[in-house]
C-alpha cells in the first residue's frame, strides 16, 4: 500500500497526479458512484469511529505529540518533507498496532 501510494498519491508526495477530491467528483458526476447510496457507509458496516474508539485517547495522544514535535521543529525546517513525515507516522508501532497494521 505503502509504494502505491508513495507512487501515485499527492498527499503522500506532491509532484504525484493523483487527488481525492478530483477522483471522487468526476467518479460522481460519471455514475461509477451514486452519493445516495454508498457501498460503505451502510448501518451494517462499522465506521471508522467505532472501530477506534477503544483506542481513541491513544490516538489523540499521540496526534497531540506528533503535532508538538512538528511546531516545534518547524522554525527551524526550511525543507519540510511531507512523505518521511507520514511514513514516519505509518511506521510507529502504535499506530500500527492500533490500525491493524502487519
Amino acid at each position: 500500500m505503502q509504494n502505491f501510494m508513495s507512487g501515485h498519491c499527492g498527499l503522500m508526495d506532491k509532484r504525484n497526479p493523483c487527488r481525492c477530491n478530483k477522483k471522487v467528483t468526476v467518479a460522481v458526476e460519471s455514475g461509477y458512484i451514486d452519493a445516495k447510496n454508498l457501498l460503505f457507509n451502510r448501518e451494517e458496516y462499522s465506521t471508522f469511529k467505532k472501530q477506534i474508539a477503544k483506542d481513541d485517547t491513544t490516538l489523540r495522544d499521540y496526534a497531540s505529540d506528533r503535532f508538538i514535535e512538528l511546531q516545534d521543529n518547524l522554525t527551524y525546517k526550511t525543507d519540510f518533507d511531507n512523505k518521511s513525515f507520514i511514513e514516519q507516522i505509518l511506521d510507529d508501532i502504535r499506530i500500527k498496532k492500533i490500525m491493524n497494521f502487519n
